[in-house]
């Protein structure tokens, strides 16, 4: 079973191997409990987008700041977590592309999955595998208090404290702790429009010096008319997790779904 950090021994070394956002993996069989996984949150039988868009750009070369790019990336932390903070809720499904490049050429692993977000902290992450991507891989759901991360293979569910700083993608897109100059402390955001999309813009996070937990060299995340599009994450080895949403709502969920 692989793992990015989101997958989820993450949501988000590597969120890529990918779970990988840099954090440490826990002994699936330490302090385990028997549970069903919850069937409340059902990934939509749609078919995902035929083309995967990869509209990711790299950051740009590292360049002495002045204080007028300090205040750029001010500006750009507070419109990045203006575009976070617009929904209140939000349902999403999408598939989940691993690339680790090897010395032999590129591995690619396809995975579908399915997000129920309610702030301030609440949130279902399931992926999915198999031919038809209705096979539950894994999933987690946390209440703010406590999240679950269960495992369907060991039949196990690994209890964790309500702390997501090691589910830094999950953080990142509920963005309750981050104020723009708490967030410009941990990265440097660029902001960039998408070639040939007019209605799309991307974010480019790379991790401060000082923000060296984070087992992530960049994240790009990309908005079409202020709605999720595209996150991409890549680690120190070049490895990258490409996540595509669509079936994207904003319909109100209740605190009961994200009871384990």
């Amino acid at each position: 079973m692989s793992h990015f950090t989101i997958k989820l021994s993450v949501i988000c070394a590597a969120c890529f191997a990918i779970a990988a956002c840099g954090h440490s993996q826990h002994n699936k069989s330490a302090s385990t409990s028997h549970h069903k996984v919850p069937t409340k949150s059902v990934l939509a039988v749609q078919k995902p987008p035929v083309k995967l868009k990869h509209k990711t750009v790299m950051p740009p070369a590292n360049k002495q700041e002045s204080k007028t790019d300090n205040l750029k990336l001010q500006q750009n932390a507070q419109d990045l977590l203006r575009r976070l903070r617009s929904y209140t809720s939000l349902s999403a499904d999408f598939t989940q592309v691993n690339i680790a490049h090897t010395a032999v050429g590129d591995t690619k692993k396809s995975q579908r999955g399915h997000m129920d977000l309610k702030r301030p902290d609440d949130f279902i992450w399931k992926t999915y595998d198999g031919q038809s991507g209705t096979t539950l891989d894994e999933a987690l759901i946390g209440d703010g208090d406590t999240y679950w991360q269960y495992d369907p293979d060991l039949q196990q569910a690994i209890k964790e404290k309500g702390d997501l700083s090691r589910q830094p993608l999950i953080k990142l897109l509920l963005s309750n702790d981050y104020s723009s100059k708490e967030l410009t402390k941990s990265f440097m955001i660029t902001k960039q429009s998408v070639t040939g999309e007019p209605h799309e813009v991307a974010f480019i996070l790379t991790p401060a010096p000082t923000n060296s937990d984070i087992n992530v060299s960049a994240i790009s995340i990309v908005f079409n008319n202020d709605t999720l599009s595209e996150l991409v994450m890549q680690n120190s080895l070049n490895q990258k997790t490409v996540f595509n949403f669509y079936n994207i709502k904003r319909t109100p969920l209740s605190s009961s779904l994200f009871t384990f």
